[in-house]
């Protein structure tokens, strides 16, 4: 059984949480929502470019 994209899935997962740690803790820290609104969008653009890196990473390692 090869399942190497499980730890992929796993970081992922990981980033994601951190992001959002981050958001949360800006946000409770200055107490301003439109932070709330950045934090968001950074940590989507984050989640999203760490996905893509293990998406090419793991059809790299298919093929």
């Amino acid at each position: 059984m090869n399942l190497p994209w499980i730890k992929d899935r796993i970081a992922l997962v990981l980033v994601s949480f951190v992001a959002a740690s981050v958001a949360y803790g800006t946000i409770v820290l200055l107490g301003q929502y439109y932070f709330l609104i950045f934090d968001i969008a950074v940590g989507c653009v984050i989640a999203e470019r760490v996905y893509r890196y293990f998406q090419r990473k793991h059809s790299k390692d298919s093929a």
